[in-house]
Order: C-alpha cells, then sequence, then structure tokens
C-alpha cells in the first residue's frame, strides 16, 4: 500500500487520541511527519511521540510540508480559516468537530474542496462503532419498520476548570455550547440513523457553569419521516459523565445504544427475533478507554485506503459533516426565537460563531 502521511494542525486535547493512533500501530500505511501548536510545548511532546516536525506558525508549515493530508484539531471558531488554509496550500484536509461555526463557512469550504480536486472530510468518528454500524443496517434494512421516536441523552461533567482550561470555550463566538462541542457526534448519530430533521424547538441554560453559552439543552424533533424525537444534553451532571445514549424505537423493535461513546448495544429487542439477535450485545460492543472512543483509527485507516488508491472521495463528506451543523443552529435559533424552527432552508443562529 502507498504511505499516505499526515500533519497534525493543533496538538491540545483530541490530537492526543492521533498521537495514540499513530504510535499504536492502530492504523497502517499512514504515518504522521509535521505537527504545529502555537504553544510550542504542546507540539514538542506530541512531536517526542511521534518523531513529527515541530511548527509553531501554520503557514510556514503549510508552505513546507510533504504531507498528503493535514489534520485540524485546533480550537473551533479557528477551524474555517484553518481548513481553508489547508485547501489553498493544496493538502487533503482532515478537520474535528465542529467543522466550522457558520453554516455559509462550511458550504463554501466544501465547494472549494471540489474545485481543487482535494479531499475534505469531516470527523463523526463513532460511526465507525461496531454498534452504531449494526444499529445503521439494522433502520436501513426496514426491519423496525415504521419508526416512532428517536432520543438521544448526554449527560456529562465538565465544571468551570475546563471551560477556564483555554480561553476560547465557553463562548459563541469560538465555541458554543453543550450542543456543539460535547453533543454534536450524538446529534449526528441521531439524524444518521432516523433520517433527516424536519423541525426543533429548543430551550437551554448555562445552569451550573458560569459561561455565556449553555451547558444544559433540551430539544424537541419531528423527522421529515414523521417520527419524533428529543435531544437532551448537559455538562452540567456532578460529579462525572454518566450517560451518552441514543435510543431507537420502531414498530419492529427497540434499540438503546450506550457507553460513554455510543460503543455498546444497551437495548436489542425484537417483534421477530433472528438467530443472531442473542448475541448482538456481546458481539457489537466495545469497551472504550474515553469518550472519544476508538473510531478515530477506522476512520483514518478509511481516508488512507482512498488516497492510496487515488481518490479522494472523503468518508465523510462535508455535506454529510454539515447537517449535524444545521441541527445545532437550528437548535440555537429556536432558543433565540422561542419556537419551532424548519431546517429546510439552512437555519442560522444569530450567536453561533458571531458572538453573545
Amino acid at each position: 500500500m502507498t504511505s499516505i502521511t499526515f500533519a497534525q494542525l493543533g496538538c491540545g486535547r483530541v490530537a492526543q487520541r492521533y498521537l495514540n493512533v499513530f504510535v499504536n500501530g492502530e492504523i497502517t500505511g499512514g504515518s504522521v511527519i509535521d505537527c504545529c501548536d502555537t504553544d510550542a510545548a504542546k507540539a514538542e511532546a506530541y512531536a517526542a511521540a511521534t518523531g513529527a516536525k515541530v511548527w509553531t506558525d501554520m503557514d510556514a508549515m503549510l508552505a513546507a510540508t510533504k504531507a498528503d493530508c493535514v489534520i485540524v484539531s485546533t480550537p473551533s471558531g479557528d477551524h474555517a480559516a484553518h481548513i481553508r488554509a489547508v485547501l489553498e496550500a493544496g493538502r487533503h484536509c482532515l478537520t474535528e468537530k465542529p467543522m466550522t461555526m457558520r453554516l455559509e463557512d462550511a458550504h463554501a469550504l466544501t465547494a472549494l474542496a471540489a474545485e481543487k480536486g482535494l479531499m475534505f472530510c469531516v470527523v463523526k468518528q463513532n460511526r465507525y462503532n461496531p454498534a452504531m454500524i449494526k444499529v445503521k443496517q439494522t433502520v436501513d434494512s426496514g426491519r423496525l419498520g415504521r419508526l416512532v421516536l428517536g432520543t438521544v441523552r448526554v449527560r456529562w461533567m465538565r465544571d468551570m476548570s475546563y471551560y477556564l482550561s483555554d480561553p476560547w470555550r465557553g463562548k459563541f463566538v469560538s465555541d458554543g455550547g453543550c450542543i456543539t462541542n460535547q453533543g454534536i457526534h450524538h446529534i449526528d448519530a441521531l439524524q444518521w440513523v432516523m433520517g433527516p430533521i424536519e423541525a426543533v424547538c429548543a430551550t437551554g441554560t448555562a445552569r451550573l457553569n458560569d459561561i455565556e453559552v449553555d451547558d444544559t439543552t433540551v430539544g424537541v424533533v419531528r423527522f421529515a419521516n414523521g417520527a419524533l424525537g428529543a435531544i437532551e444534553i448537559t455538562t452540567a451532571a456532578r460529579p462525572e459523565d454518566t450517560e451518552a445514549s441514543l435510543s431507537i424505537l420502531g414498530e419492529g423493535g427497540t434499540i438503546v445504544v450506550g457507553g460513554i461513546a455510543l460503543n455498546n448495544i444497551d437495548t436489542w429487542t425484537m417483534v421477530n427475533a433472528q438467530p443472531d439477535d442473542a448475541s448482538v450485545r456481546e458481539t457489537c460492543s466495545q469497551e472504550v478507554p474515553n469518550g472519544y472512543g476508538w473510531g478515530h483509527a477506522p476512520l483514518l485507516q478509511d481516508i488512507i485506503g482512498r488516497l492510496a488508491a487515488g481518490s479522494v472521495e472523503p468518508p465523510i463528506s462535508g455535506e454529510s459533516g454539515s447537517r449535524s451543523l444545521t441541527i445545532v443552529h437550528a437548535l440555537y435559533r429556536s432558543m433565540e426565537t422561542g419556537g419551532w424552527v424548519s431546517l429546510a432552508k439552512d437555519p442560522s443562529s444569530a450567536r453561533l460563531g458571531i458572538g453573545a
């Protein structure tokens, strides 16, 4: 297999997951050769573990790197500018969530990548979990019949030390709240499995943390297929993370995916049982060390395989990645207007990516 090389832009919290992927042999045919962070100590620590070359200036790295693909894991508010710089430098791009703060940037960057013939992929690592793959296949097969209800529930603990650890956290212009940062992967899972969302109605508040964004949000969902849903996300759970789950109810059965990273099948009850139903929870669940789960490695492996084969078609496109961002904007717009918001025409929050 052709070797595909990567550069890591941003060496903070989530970059440590990529570091482990590269140094622990979780993938083949790929390596990291450059890393960049404005905090030299973070870049040097990443380089010490991976052997990558250290940079503290993004433009300098992009001008010199020979990497095939750049992983953007910088603060959320910087994603749009950094993705654009990567694509303008002629490099394929993999970006962490949220892909951008504003929908217009997401659409423009997706178009720019297509214009330049470059891969632009959005990280949705939970789609690679065995549990989520099984659920997606089962719903798509029609086995659950007419869908009735889809819900996500994220009950995590983030206290003020978390929000104060980086100056960009907890702000509308650069971060967003619990639905943008912690809950967006679960919102993505909800729409990925249940289908397009037609409209939302939501309310949110900063209940325990002294931040300008929400630490607790609840939303009601109406799906295009007629099913209903609920979104419940908080970082005000105390004293620790307790739950991150997805529930799917249909006329043919009930599925609940739990674990800290949508990694376990907790409930698998079908109206018409099949021989493998009894073993689904065992064969499709996996233990994970933290909320990042194990999905980054198979996502990277997928990218490596595609690029090595000469394809620039991303495993998770900008268009696909922007769907969860659209839902987040709709939830915020609902909080701002106090009513139902349709997703038909890219609803736009007056605060997210702009400021309070």
